[in-house]
C-alpha cells in the first residue's frame, strides 16, 4: 500500500459521530503530520496490518542515494542506537543524514565555508 492513500469507508455514522483520535503519520514529502480520524477507522488499519503504533522514539533520516534522496524514519534503540543519534543529529533540524553504501553510514551534516584566497 506504499505510495497509496489510506482510505476506506467506516460508514457515515461513525465518521460524523465516531469517538476521534489523533494519529501522527509520514506525509510522501517525509515530514510527519497530524491527522484526526475515528478510533474504528484506527483498528481497522491496525487489524489490516496497514498501521502500527510505536512507542519508541523516531528519528528523521534523510538517505542519501547516488540516484535521489529519501526519507525515512528510524527507531531510535532498534535501528540506530541513542549514542549515533546524539552524536550525528543536525542542530538545526533535529535530522540524521545518511549516505547509502553496501550498509548505510551516518555522517555529519557540514555547511563549510572557505577563504577563497587561502583555498
Amino acid at each position: 500500500m506504499k505510495g497509496e492513500k489510506m482510505r476506506f469507508s467506516v460508514g457515515l455514522w461513525d465518521a460524523l459521530f465516531g469517538k476521534k483520535v489523533t494519529c501522527e503519520l509520514p506525509a510522501p514529502d517525509g515530514q510527519i503530520v497530524k491527522r484526526q480520524v475515528t478510533k474504528k477507522w484506527l483498528d481497522k488499519m491496525q487489524q489490516a496490518g496497514e498501521v502500527k503504533q510505536i512507542d519508541e522514539p523516531l528519528i528523521r533520516v534523510h538517505m542519501l542515494h547516488p540516484s535521489g534522496n529519501t526519507v525515512e524514519y528510524w527507531t531510535v534503540g532498534k535501528d540506530i542506537d541513542q549514542e549515533t543519534v546524539d552524536n550525528f543529529r543536525d542542530a538545526e533540524s533535529g535530522d540524521i543524514y545518511a549516505l547509502t553504501t553496501p550498509t548505510a553510514t551516518v555522517k555529519q551534516h557540514w555547511l563549510c565555508s572557505y577563504d577563497s584566497e587561502n583555498f
